[in-house]
């Protein structure tokens, strides 16, 4: 075969590989891997040419969409994957085609291009290491490793003043990649850091991991419930995550060495949601409750078009991972005398809009507007 499918690269993720060639076209089949955890959605993978042919169109084939997490057999059509040409930009790809099998075991599909040399499709827009290390040069901003790991990678976390013990400036900390590819909620905590960068000395101090879970961001697992535990159900006085224990010992210096505002966390949701952005309020004492609600409300006022009409919403889903001494991450920073909130941006559009990675940076740059916004009114 003149072609090849390989998972061979930052993000990798595919399983039920296949390749076969139909006169001029080629079909590539391929499913979501879920590298040993209990859900899938994330995919990412090159598809390479060797010599030229008379290939012109190549149909992508994502079959067991419908075992992925948000999705059915009928939604699948508001997915929309992204792909990029050697190297070239990602870009959008429309919504896809339903192939229907006999004995219900129904395929989406796209037909795409051929590329020059190779072609790159992921699920959304990929963010991980590199995109940091281009945030970290650009902003200049301060960049410290905290811990390593499960795998023995370090955990990275950036900051734009590391304040003191007298320092009375309002401090704001920050996490996403908690669920390694939930992306779209990644770009937004760049957004926020590239705005709160742009700010300069009117900012807050701001201190942020954002790829908590590295092993899996690099490696291609979706993160979500993964054995041996979720990120974002690890975390208590015997954490069940080493990146977590890292995270852990982070927070409570950063909340030695400023003035505490708030602590945030992006997130990505089921695949096809589609009405906004949206944020969970935890349960908390009334005090901390209205604080937090205020927050909520000047953050959906500042998104404006990008905000969910129902925007503060409690989580009421199952966990696979609940224990009297393990809760999640905004639950932690409740219990420690901080006030916290946690969002949901779409993987693939709002409505009818769909979303590219600018509009990530823009949602991310209203709620750093939002929060220094509402900081002056504290």
């Amino acid at each position: 075969m003149n072609w090849s499918i390989s998972t061979n690269i930052t993000h990798g993720n595919a399983a039920a590989k296949d390749i076969k060639k139909e006169g001029n076209k080629l079909i590539v089949l391929f499913s979501a891997d879920p590298h040993g955890g209990t859900e899938t959605l994330w995919w990412c993978f090159r598809i390479e040419r060797k010599k030229e042919d008379d290939i012109h169109i190549i149909r992508l084939v994502w079959k067991h969409y419908y075992n992925c997490l948000g999705l059915n057999r009928d939604n699948v059509t508001m997915v929309n994957p992204v792909v990029r040409y050697d190297d070239g930009q990602w870009k959008r790809l429309p919504s896809p085609c339903i192939q229907q099998n006999p004995g219900g075991s129904n395929y989406a599909y796209w037909e795409i291009t051929k590329p020059e040399k190779y072609i790159d499709v992921a699920f959304c827009f990929p963010h991980g290491p590199n995109e940091l290390k281009d945030f970290i040069y650009k902003s200049k901003w301060n960049s410290d490793s905290i811990g390593v790991s499960q795998k023995g990678r370090e955990v990275i976390r950036v900051s734009n003043n590391y304040g003191s013990d007298n320092n009375k400036i309002p401090g704001i900390y920050c996490i996403a990649h908690q669920h390694a590819s939930e992306m779209s909620g990644a770009w937004v905590l760049q957004g926020f850091l590239t705005e709160i960068a742009r700010k300069g000395n009117n900012a807050p101090l701001v201190w942020s991991i954002p790829i908590l879970n590295i092993d899996g961001t690099i490696e291609g697992d979706y993160g979500k419930d993964p054995f041996p535990w979720d990120i974002n159900r690890a975390w208590g006085h015997l954490p069940m995550r080493i990146e977590v224990k890292a995270c852990m010992n982070d927070i409570s210096l950063w909340q030695s060495l400023c003035k505490p505002l708030i602590c945030l966390d992006f997130h990505s949701p089921g695949a096809c949601e589609d009405d906004g952005v949206y944020a969970f309020i935890p349960t908390v004492d009334e005090r901390k409750k209205q604080l937090i609600n205020l927050f909520a409300d000047k953050i959906a006022y500042f998104l404006g078009k990008y905000s969910a009409n129902n925007f503060k919403r409690i989580a009421s889903y199952p966990s696979r991972f609940k224990t009297d001494l393990h809760m999640n991450f905004t639950k932690f920073c409740c219990q420690h005398n901080l006030l916290a909130l946690s969002f949901e941006i779409p993987y693939s559009r709002i409505g009818e809009k769909i979303l590219y990675i600018e509009d990530y940076l823009e949602i991310g740059a209203k709620i750093a507007d939002a929060i220094c916004n509402f900081k002056g009114e504290l």
